[in-house]
């Protein structure tokens, strides 16, 4: 391989300065759509065609668009039948991963493939020789990075930016799910050496591409996006109103009522991350569709109303926050029973932007 390409090269990366001009940031905890947004910024690439907003939060609406086109704005699983919270991400158990992420290649105006192992969701054979050789021909021959979904003590998703000694030694950046969106920040930074043993899967960037009409990409993003929000079950993991029905359940579950150091967790862990994390998702879920009724103009009333339940969805779980941490009660039976019932329904307005969604897909298809 020496002989062939560069012992070592690394991709110009923007600065933080640069990504955090117009205010502060929202959050952007998804770990898959954040590395798009992350990538397109490195590649000076806009698929949304679209300015971040300013203001109180500086908005980037690319990580909307991926949100969507991923299908993250619309998938949710968190409990399974004993609301228990799994231990591995979600986003290597879902087997609809690789389609949203060549969803989003396609939407970013990239070629390449989806090389996802078992613990992935996938098939691919991962090969060491093949991943090396693919990051270091996209890095030192394309000028594009290398995406890898990696386990134990990396534990994230990587946009690997630079190699040396040939590709034995990797720097990349981190997308941790939960935490920040990547901003090329120093404290983001890893450099890996023994690498390869920790990867689930990889994505290949092989070239570039026209970025697509943005209709398209719009109707794709919905059409994908209907049957994850019907879908009841993930695995093990419950989802769409399944998952509603358990929260709720969960949340007035008598045994919770003990005051002992397991319970009081257990009690904890039904409301952090539960109601930010789906917050969230509708949250840039109400930012994609509002953008899609401006160029869907046959499901604009759809796409609008639909818009409008996520976003009160959002409030809602802000709802339950506050019953969480009323510092008078606590979370006693009663702050769990009206967190309850803010669940239920919230799954009411959320089963209602399904039904929307389902008929602005009829009118568009």
């Amino acid at each position: 391989m020496g002989s062939r390409y560069p012992e070592q090269c690394s991709l110009s990366v923007p600065t933080p300065e640069e990504l955090r001009q117009g205010g502060k940031r929202a959050p952007e905890a998804m770990a898959n759509p954040k590395l798009f947004r992350a990538l397109v910024d490195l590649l000076h690439v806009n698929p949304c065609r679209l300015p971040p907003t300013t203001g109180e939060w500086r908005v980037d609406l690319n990580q909307a668009l991926f949100m969507a086109v991923m299908g993250e704005s619309f998938s949710w699983e968190f409990l399974n039948a004993r609301g228990e919270i799994p231990q591995e991400p979600t986003r290597y158990l879902d087997p609809g991963m690789a389609e949203g992420l060549e969803r989003a290649m396609w939407a970013a105006g990239l070629v390449g493939e989806v090389a996802l192992g078992p613990r992935c969701g996938g098939r691919a054979e991962l090969v060491e020789p093949l991943v090396r050789a693919e990051i270091v021909e996209a890095i030192s021959q394309r000028g594009l990075p290398g995406v890898l979904f990696t386990s134990g003590e990396l534990q994230e998703v990587l946009l690997v930016t630079g190699y040396a000694e040939g590709g034995e030694e990797l720097t990349a950046y981190r997308a941790e799910g939960g935490g920040p969106g990547i901003l090329f920040e120093e404290s983001q930074r890893v450099v890996a050496r023994d690498w390869f043993r920790h990867v689930l899967g990889a994505i290949y960037l092989r070239g570039r591409a026209p970025l697509p009409p943005l209709e398209e990409v719009y109707r794709a993003a919905l059409e994908a996006a209907v049957p994850i929000l019907r879908r009841t079950q993930v695995g093990d993991w419950l989802s769409g109103q399944a998952m509603w029905s358990k929260w709720a359940e969960a949340l007035v579950d008598p045994t919770l009522d003990a005051d002992d150091d397991a319970t009081r967790a257990r009690r904890a862990s039904l409301f952090d991350p539960l109601w930010c994390d789906l917050a969230e998702r509708r949250w840039y879920g109400s930012l994609f569709l509002n953008s899609a009724a401006d160029r869907l103009p046959a499901a604009k009333a759809e796409l609008s109303q639909a818009a409008q339940e996520y976003q009160i969805l959002h409030d809602l779980m802000w709802k339950v926050h506050a019953a969480e941490t009323s510092p008078k009660t606590g979370i006693s039976p009663a702050t769990r029973r009206e967190a309850a019932a803010v669940v239920r329904e919230a799954a009411g307005h959320d089963a209602h932007a399904t039904d929307l969604l389902e008929a602005a897909c009829r009118l568009i298809s």
